[in-house]
């Protein structure tokens, strides 16, 4: 199949292969593969009767061509055999929701809180591995995710405690 998105259009695609089988006992194998032979992802080794997903980002402004190939691993073969259907997908990127905000804890004396504060869209919410440091004398927080890094102090007078933003 041939995907292409003229150099002109600036969204984010995402091409999405699913793989549906009737027969919950069989095992099939889904492999993505680009032009150059190479297998881009693939679902193989799963569990039988659990249907297969990829999902990649399409590159921008590209015409790319790319291949679905589904190998039978364990299945009823001949007539009555087992079959499989894909539906193949190439829609936008929607943007991320937030998770809904949880209640706020009651006040306890001695008892400690959990919150969670969202960093700001598009601040430090790219890294696979973020890492955390904190200062205790100055009360502030750093959090570095890729190429960037984010400080953060909180307004602990209030309760919970509020994030004023980046300090």
């Amino acid at each position: 199949m041939t995907v292409a998105i003229p150099p002109t259009d600036t969204t984010i695609y995402f091409l999405k292969v699913d793989l549906h089988f009737a027969n919950l006992a069989s095992d099939f194998d889904l492999y993505l593969i680009d032009a150059d032979g190479t297998t881009v992802d693939a679902i193989i080794g799963q569990r039988r009767g659990r249907p297969g997903v990829v999902q990649i980002q399409v590159p921008s402004g590209a015409t790319t061509n790319y291949a679905v190939r589904v190998v039978p691993f364990d299945v009823v073969t001949g007539a009555g055999g087992d079959t499989y259907s894909t539906n193949i997908i190439l829609s936008p990127a929607s943007a991320p929701t937030d998770p809904p905000e949880p209640p706020d804890q009651p006040t306890v004396p001695g008892v400690p809180r959990f919150e969670i504060y969202q960093a700001p869209t598009g601040m430090g919410d790219d890294a696979g591995e973020p890492s955390i440091g904190a200062n205790w004398a100055t009360g502030r927080a750093l959090f570095q995710a890729s190429l960037r890094t984010l400080r953060v102090g909180w307004n602990d007078c209030a309760s919970p405690p509020r994030r004023p933003g980046r300090t």
